[in-house]
Formats: C-alpha cells, sequence, structure tokens
C-alpha cells in the first residue's frame, strides 16, 4: 500500500510538473509600453488626477469645520480628560489634512519614479 501510494504521488509531482510548464510557456508577454500607451491606463490615471482634487477640495472644506467643532467640544466639555482628547483628535485632523495635501506631491513622485506623466 506504501508503495502505491509512493508510485501515485511521484506521478502527480509529475503531472504537475507538467502542467505548470505547460502555463508558463504559453503565457503572453506585454511590455511595459504598451501598458503605458493604454487607454485603460491613461484613463486611470485620469481617473485617480480627478479622484485626488475632489478629495483635497472635500478636505478643504472639511478641516475646519472638524477643527472649529472640536474646539467647541473641548469648550464645552466640564472634564479635562475631554479636552485633551479633543486636542488630539483636532491634532489628528491637521496631520490628515497635511497628508491629503501632500498626496499629491506624493502621486507626482510616483508618476515621475516610473517615466508617468501625471500632474495633479
Amino acid at each position: 500500500m506504501i508503495k502505491f501510494i509512493k508510485k501515485f504521488n511521484e506521478k502527480l509531482i509529475f503531472l504537475y510538473t507538467i502542467i505548470v510548464s505547460i502555463i508558463i510557456l504559453n503565457t503572453n508577454v506585454a511590455f511595459a509600453t504598451d501598458l503605458i500607451n493604454n487607454p485603460i491606463t491613461e484613463g486611470a490615471k485620469k481617473m485617480l488626477q480627478d479622484g485626488l482634487k475632489l478629495v483635497m477640495i472635500l478636505a478643504t472644506l472639511a478641516t475646519p469645520f472638524f477643527i472649529a467643532l472640536f474646539q467647541f467640544k473641548k469648550k464645552a466639555s466640564d472634564d479635562e480628560m475631554e479636552g485633551k482628547q479633543y486636542d488630539k483628535k483636532t491634532k489628528a485632523v491637521i496631520f490628515c489634512y497635511i497628508i491629503i495635501m501632500s498626496a499629491s506631491v506624493i502621486v507626482s513622485i510616483v508618476a515621475s519614479y516610473f517615466n508617468i506623466s501625471a500632474s495633479a
């Protein structure tokens, strides 16, 4: 019984090796220049730029609102610990705003690294 299992496993490994070899040999090759000039890639770049602009506009509108809200809640709170929590939340909002505004620069750096002309 053990010999049968060993022979069966050897045949299975051989069969899997042949199947993987066939799959690897029948793959299509795509070059990077084909992907950069592809209409889908161009559309994705434009969609990324438009989405980034929308997020930046929404962040510009929402940041002062949340800062004012947290500072108002801080003034209205009776507990000193609550005030510290609202200060932390205010700092987090400011930090997120800085990250969102830096996103366009990050996208530009990544795009220039891959030689894609994307300006957000």
